[in-house]
């Protein structure tokens, strides 16, 4: 028998207006660290838990990331982001772990003897913001990296900037969010004060 198709659903994304409220509300640091390095660097939850100090790059906004099948990447660090980290890492993180001599050199350290935290802490989080913004049943943590990449392509970013900034081993991958951050509102051309 011939297989089904299985439907491509398109991925699901945050608005920007709603992440901003979930942002701003938010009173953990370490938890505004997350929440910015899945929507402005496009991170997944494991990438996320497997951040090292030693690859956050302030300087020229870059952080190195260790993805699916231990393939390295770049990706982009906004200011907000590297704010959040510094105070993440100054006011929690070196009082907390500065004294030890064996440390592991993940940013979000694990507890009882794990080096990092993991990743589904970071998912169990986020459920606790689904359910308290009433978020839409499809949206999930990953959705944040979805927006990324939508608006990245938005604001006119290069396809192949993105497939590299997000892991992905082909462009047919990233194809998807060029429909999505696609504008289709605004026509050129068109006169709108004739209407």
């Amino acid at each position: 028998l011939p297989r089904a198709k299985r439907i491509k659903k398109l991925p699901a994304t945050l608005d920007k207006n709603t992440f901003i409220k979930i942002f701003n509300e938010e009173r953990n640091m370490k938890h505004k660290c997350w929440l910015l390095l899945a929507y402005c660097s496009g991170l997944r939850e494991e990438e996320i838990a497997k951040v090292r100090i030693k690859d956050i790059n302030p300087n020229e906004h870059k952080l190195k990331v260790l993805g699916k099948r231990k393939k390295e990447r770049i990706t982009i660090l906004p200011d907000i982001t590297i704010k959040c980290m510094r105070i993440y890492y100054i006011q929690q993180y070196y009082p907390k772990y500065h004294k030890k001599v064996n440390k592991s050199g993940y940013l979000f350290e694990g507890i009882k003897g794990a080096e990092h935290i993991n990743k589904c802490t970071i998912g169990n989080y986020f459920r606790e913001i689904k359910e308290k913004y009433k978020l839409d049943d499809r949206i999930c943590f990953h959705s944040l990296r979805h927006s990324f990449a939508t608006n990245f392509i938005k604001a006119g970013g290069d396809p192949f900037v993105l497939k590299t900034m997000m892991g992905h081993a082909s462009i047919s991958t990233t194809d998807i969010y060029i429909h999505l951050g696609r504008d289709f509102n605004n026509l050129k051309g068109v006169n709108y004060d004739g209407i």
